[in-house]
């Protein structure tokens, strides 16, 4: 036979060894475990393995061909601190029932956008801080309740379509200039009704008229 191939045999990967270590250092994206038996390994974190490992933590380790080996998990943390992370874009979902977060603090943070949407929103505490550079608010209704309220705002622009206010006691300190332009003025007062000024003028286009029991001048 002129032509004849050796075939070459093809020798079986090596199974999959699990076994224990301590992190000793790491770099951007590899880690460096003290195995149990001396060795130091280095290895990837598993994308399963969303509790990120730190120095001194005692992990599970898969060790496979050549530099295959990965850290399925964290065993024992070595610091209170733990970090989750997710590869990539990612949902946590829950199929029936509720997802609850508690904690002594929770800080939400997003370098981009955060949203929250439901049917329904709600928040409870008993102090609260907002604070926007801009900030926009839209609703069809608005039902606001305070016991106390103080304002200081630099300039306020209102459009209304209709105003309705009613009040037990009104007080209003206006410093510089204050200017009324309707198209008509009524102001009901049942007893008393004052005006006081350095100068008054009253100018009418057409008619003035003064009614009442007794009208004093002067």
């Amino acid at each position: 036979m002129k032509n004849v191939l050796l075939l070459k045999k093809k020798t079986a990967p090596r199974p999959v060894a699990l076994s224990y270590g301590q992190i000793t250092c790491r770099t951007k994206d590899r880690w460096f475990v003290l195995a149990d038996d001396g060795r130091v390994i280095g290895v990837q974190k598993a994308d399963g393995c969303l509790l990120t490992p730190e120095i001194h933590d005692r992990v599970l380790l898969a060790e496979g061909d050549g530099d295959d080996g990965f850290i399925l998990n964290v065993l024992v943390k070595n610091g209170s601190r733990s970090a989750v992370v997710i590869p990539g874009a990612g949902v946590i979902t829950t199929v029936t029932g509720d997802l609850s977060l508690q904690a002594d603090t929770i800080a939400v943070s997003a370098k981009e956008r955060a949203s929250f949407a439901a049917p329904e929103v709600s928040f409870a505490g008993v102090t609260a801080r907002v604070s926007f550079l801009a900030f926009s608010f839209l609703s069809d209704t608005l039902e606001v309740q305070i016991r106390k309220a103080a304002t200081v705002i630099d300039s306020l622009d209102t459009v209304c379509g209709r105003l309705t206010e009613r009040l037990k006691t009104s007080f209003r300190w206006i410093e510089n200039f204050e200017q009324t332009r309707a198209g008509r003025i009524s102001t009901i007062v049942k007893e008393r009704f004052a005006v006081r000024a350095r100068h008054t003028s009253l100018l009418a286009e057409e008619e003035v008229k003064i009614d009442g029991k007794k009208i004093h001048l002067g």
